[in-house]
């Protein structure tokens, strides 16, 4: 049964990869601070 898929905007995701890129923090941990899953960045 598919559901429905959640998006994101262009602004949310840059903000995620920039937050990746340019400081110590890992993927996992910015997927909980935004409190999302690791498999949605």
């Amino acid at each position: 049964m598919p559901g429905t898929r959640k998006t994101f905007t262009k602004k949310f995701k840059i903000l995620a990869v920039k937050l990746i890129l340019n400081t110590v923090k890992s993927v996992e941990s910015v997927a909980t601070d935004f409190g999302k899953s690791i498999l949605l960045l």
